[in-house]
């Protein structure tokens, strides 16, 4: 069946273009929708939520969309602010929207209950707990990731090592481990998940032996049976590919899937396919992950900065 895919350019000029993902992994434009240099999305049910990079002066933004039957958009109310300065990511649950600031060093539960972090805090994505219990929120700036509850109250932090830059993190299935992308080292870390607590278990690289360029890691995805992760290089420009163990205590690194572009700042599963957003060479690239490591892509089309691609 094909896929309703929305990639957020995040060029002057923006918009979200709404696409069309085919059975044979090839994506059609269908159509391109005004918005402010759209950066990241997120869902829930048939509302999307588009993050926008400064729709106001010194604060990002975010505005809803009811997603129709046949995959059009439709606005919903005005653009709202998060008060904050270049948001980075956003989750969204029961109608509740969490919004990580980044310049800010903040966090907000909209519309207006708000975290600080202490310090060169540069919050970069918003995890819910398997529990529902706790948000969990990876501070690049700070080398920690910062444990709150639901309403916002701090509860702990975890740090991770001096340098890391940890800035995306997902859960496994079983919620008993959680494995966190990190930026200015380029490593993953396994962490285990045990009563509202986050311990660091592992950490490996993911870049091949003998790599010596500049690299920085950006997204970070489960396959959908989740014995599968990607994490994606940007420097290298590739998916460091990994297989779980039955536990999901540890990784094993497999191989490395190009991005076939420049600088894959976003890169996402939709069905059996996996997507990067180049951003530098403003491309998006579709590979099959039924293969184990393909190395050319089925598609690959022009698009401006595209920062943000979610599907159906």
């Amino acid at each position: 069946m094909p896929h309703n895919v929305y990639i957020a350019s995040q060029c002057e000029k923006g918009g979200i273009y709404h696409c069309i993902l085919s059975d044979s992994g090839r994506l059609t434009l269908k159509k391109i929708y005004e918005s402010p240099r759209p950066c990241y999305f997120c869902r829930e049910g048939d509302v999307l939520y588009a993050l926008l990079r400064e729709p106001f002066l010194f604060s990002s933004g975010v505005r809803e969309y009811r997603i129709k039957p046949n995959g059009d958009l439709a606005p919903l109310g005005e653009i709202k602010s998060v008060h904050g300065t270049i948001a980075a990511h956003l989750y969204a649950e029961k109608g509740k929207l969490y919004v990580a600031n980044y310049i800010n060093g903040t966090a907000i539960l909209m519309p207006d209950t708000m975290a600080a972090f202490n310090g060169n805090s540069h919050p970069h994505c918003i995890c819910p707990s398997p529990d529902g219990e706790y948000i969990f929120i990876p501070d690049q700036g700070t080398d920690c990731i910062h444990a709150l509850k639901k309403n916002m109250e701090k509860q702990y932090d975890l740090s991770m090592p001096a340098g890391s830059g940890p800035r995306h993190m997902l859960f496994a299935p079983d919620g008993r481990y959680a494995y966190c992308a990190n930026q200015d080292n380029s490593t993953v870390s396994v962490l285990k998940y045990e009563e509202g607590r986050l311990s660091l278990f592992s950490s490996v690289s993911t870049l091949p032996e003998g790599f010596k360029e500049k690299n920085e890691v950006a997204a970070i995805r489960l396959s959908n049976d989740g014995k599968t992760l990607f994490v994606s290089n940007r420097g290298h420009d590739s998916a460091a590919v990994y297989s779980l163990s039955p536990s999901g205590d540890a990784l094993k690194l497999l191989g490395f899937i190009p991005s076939f572009g420049k600088t894959p700042r976003e890169m996402t599963v939709i069905g059996s396919f996996l997507l990067f957003g180049n951003i530098d060479s403003g491309t998006v690239s579709v590979f099959s992950i039924e293969e184990k490591l393909p190395q050319s892509p089925l598609c690959v089309i022009n698009i401006e900065q595209p920062w943000g691609i979610i599907g159906d």
